[in-house]
């Protein structure tokens, strides 16, 4: 009985040294199957981190980028919508002035008519409608010139030769027109000196005009002013030497 005891206690101690040495013998590689299942889920946790990381940060930069270009598109639009407002304020405010402009300018044409109309017939209306165009309109030149010229035609001298002076100030286009006019008055008043004055002045500022001319020569002899006669005569035969009153004035010219 101990015998078989002790056999079977020697047959459990080599049974427990065989697991033994098969539990050693795998030991190491259960640790590496261990650690490499604990290592291999924690290095995916890693690079998948750094994937999200980097995803993220790839995200944030298209983010930022979309917001700049919103902001930049948002602010251009805003000031496309800005100027395009401008642009039709502006737009009706030319339309309101252009139509203004041309009812301006139709009401002045049909007060233009009405004067020059009444000049002959009715003076006084032409008169007082030329100063309403002048009132409305203070730099309006046609309409001081169509008022002198109906002063000239009533003989109201003093008027027209305060509007002629005014003229050659603010009209500098028509200086010896405006002079030639005064030139006339004065001799229609029998101011000659005055007269020749103006008329050398038309002179100097309209050139060799033959019409110019005549009136300075004219003027010059009846004031017995021969260096003026001859002057002017010198200058109408340049500038018409086919003038009739050339012989004629050379002979009273003679007879100063």
């Amino acid at each position: 009985m101990q015998v078989l005891q002790i056999i079977s206690v020697a047959i459990l101690l080599i049974a427990a040294c065989l697991a033994a040495v098969i539990l050693i013998r795998k030991i190491p590689q259960l640790s590496l199957i261990d650690i490499e299942a604990e290592v291999k889920p924690k290095e995916k946790v890693v690079e998948e981190r750094i994937l999200r990381e980097r995803l993220k940060r790839k995200l944030d930069e298209a983010r930022s980028r979309v917001r700049w270009i919103e902001k930049m598109f948002g602010t251009i639009t805003l000031r496309l919508r800005e100027w395009w407002g401008k642009l039709e304020m502006l737009e009706r405010k030319l339309g309101i002035l252009h139509g203004g402009m041309k009812k301006k300018e139709a009401s002045m044409d049909a007060l233009f008519a009405e004067a020059e109309a009444n000049v002959e017939s009715d003076p006084k209306r032409s008169e007082r409608v030329y100063l309403e165009i002048i009132k409305t309109d203070p730099k309006n030149v046609h309409a001081y010139s169509g008022i002198a010229e109906l002063y000239i035609s009533e003989r109201q001298w003093v008027e027209a030769k305060g509007t002629l002076e005014f003229l050659m100030k603010v009209d500098t286009t028509k200086t010896d027109r405006y002079a030639f006019r005064l030139a006339e008055i004065a001799r229609e008043e029998g101011s000659l000196e005055e007269a020749m004055e103006f008329a050398w002045r038309a002179v100097e500022v309209g050139g060799n005009e033959p019409r110019y001319l005549d009136f300075f020569i004219e003027m010059s002899i009846l004031c017995k002013h021969r260096r003026n006669a001859e002057r002017g005569l010198r200058m109408l035969q340049e500038a018409n030497p086919e003038n009739a009153k050339i012989p004629e004035f050379e002979a009273r010219i003679l007879a100063l």
